[in-house]
């Protein structure tokens, strides 16, 4: 399988999981009427989750994960973390399915502290 096509499908299956424990981890009733909804646009390779529901009387509606993956040609993918706002490590999932540091982005860090880092600089 191409890389970029194997980038897709662990990002897919990090949200999706993400998701799924999300749903089953809320404790509360009213938390569990906000719906976790991923994102998939992979025309674009963008990917995202949505927070959407109501509890009592206030609204929950909001990007809770997105992440890109930019390439020039199919085997230069670069996974892109844009922004994680759950405790979840989302970049450690990506490396424990095999993506190497050197093809992950942190696009949450400004570009000046990327090159601080372990990871790709974008």
């Amino acid at each position: 399988m191409e890389k970029l096509a194997t980038y897709r499908q662990y990002v897919k299956e990090v949200l999706n999981d993400f998701c799924e424990f999300r749903r089953n981890a809320s404790i509360r009733p009213e938390a569990r009427a906000i719906a976790v909804n991923p994102i998939f646009d992979e025309a674009n390779d963008r990917y995202a989750v949505v927070i959407d529901g109501w509890t009592t009387k206030r609204r929950d509606y909001g990007l809770i994960m997105h992440i890109d993956i930019k390439s020039s040609s199919p085997e230069d993918a670069k996974i892109w973390v844009q922004y994680n706002g759950t405790e979840i490590e989302i970049v450690q999932q990506l490396l424990d399915r095999g993506v190497p540091k050197e093809d992950l982005v942190l696009g949450y860090h400004h570009p000046s502290i990327r090159s601080f880092t372990e990871f790709a600089l974008g």
